[in-house]
């Protein structure tokens, strides 16, 4: 059975405005952006001796203090990245160098599925 040739429209109504999507349009293909707003948030949770950085319920990330410095080590946990702890100046160093990299492997996860479809 082949569906070549055929086609059809989706129509989508919010607040009296329709949506008619068309053959490689962005919001049909999944690549519609959404602008403004932050697709990854990362919760950073305050526990006695380190701080949890979580993706909904899932722990992605960890930022614990160095005593010997002063400083603070960061590490993710996330498939396919080195989860060394690596030093950071200070706290809020550590929670932007983690969402940096939660970010960028969450993008890089959405490319790859994007071209296995």
């Amino acid at each position: 059975m082949s569906n070549r040739g055929q086609s059809f429209v989706v129509e989508v109504k919010a607040r009296g405005a329709s949506y008619a999507s068309k053959p490689g349009d962005a919001r049909r293909s999944g690549r519609a952006e959404r602008r403004g707003v932050d697709l990854v948030a990362i919760h950073f949770v305050d526990r006695t001796g380190h701080i949890d950085a979580r993706l909904g319920v899932v722990t992605v990330g960890t930022v614990t203090p160095d005593p010997n410095t002063k400083g603070y080590f960061w590490s993710v946990d996330l498939p396919g990245l080195v989860s060394t702890p690596r030093p950071a100046g200070d706290a809020d160093k550590a929670r932007d160098a983690i969402a940096h990299k939660v970010r960028e492997w969450c993008e890089a996860a959405k490319l790859i599925s994007a071209r296995r479809a």
